[in-house]
């Protein structure tokens, strides 16, 4: 069984879209509308997503988590974590899942193919934050940021994250270092648009200290 986790704050103009593609993956979709103050709630239901609803913006790491512990309830045997607003293409689950099972990993990361459309100052993050994970953690991945991901429940314990906001996806790659978890990324298409999310400066600041923090205490 397949359970795909989907956090989302004000997507309504794609959340309906990505939920009825991903059903096609996935035996069940759960939304977590994180404080959202448009139709995303509503776009979610219509399309027949199990929602949950947090009353103020808490943060990505935080909505992925709540829909990770709901998505327990069922008993899946694993988790997929993709995002809201279709930069994450639900086709790519198939091949995800497959390298999951096949290659007895704990973890498949999505990986994207190209990063056109990223602002500037995010792909300079981004490459510097996977080279700040390849020196502390002695793994080396081209897209640590990247919020596509299929998971092992058996591994969940192990990569169950703290973090609240987008140090989510660098607070897992940690995990999966220092429990020497096997993991392998797989290349994703990707289409960004005029509003793409993501770590800006002050993310990045935060995520370098982590960084640092996890390497000692995780």
């Amino acid at each position: 069984m397949i359970t795909a986790v989907i956090p989302a704050l004000n997507e309504e103009a794609t959340i309906e879209k990505v939920v009825k593609e991903t059903k096609r993956y996935a035996n069940k979709v759960i939304v977590v509308s994180d404080g959202s103050t448009d139709r995303t709630k509503e776009k979610a239901k219509a399309a027949s997503a199990i929602v949950l609803v947090n009353s103020a913006n808490m943060g990505k790491g935080f909505s992925s988590r709540v829909g990770v512990k709901k998505a327990l309830e069922f008993n899946p045997e694993i988790i997929v974590l993709i995002d809201a607003d279709l930069q994450h293409d639900p086709k790519d689950i198939p091949e995800m899942v497959r390298e999951l099972k096949e290659k007895k990993l704990d973890i498949v990361l999505g990986a994207r193919i190209q990063k056109k459309g990223m602002p500037k100052t995010k792909t300079i993050g981004n490459t510097l934050i996977d080279f700040l994970i390849r020196i502390f953690y002695g793994i080396n991945l081209k897209d640590s940021q990247c919020g596509f991901k299929a998971i092992k429940k058996d591994a969940l314990k192990k990569i169950m994250w703290y973090s609240n906001d987008y140090g989510m996806e660098t607070e897992i790659a940690a995990r999966i270092a220092k429990n020497k978890l096997k993991f392998k990324e797989v290349s994703i298409k990707t289409a960004y648009n005029d509003k793409y999310k993501g770590t800006n400066i002050i993310d990045g600041i935060k995520i370098f200290l982590n960084i640092i923090w996890w390497r000692i205490f995780i």
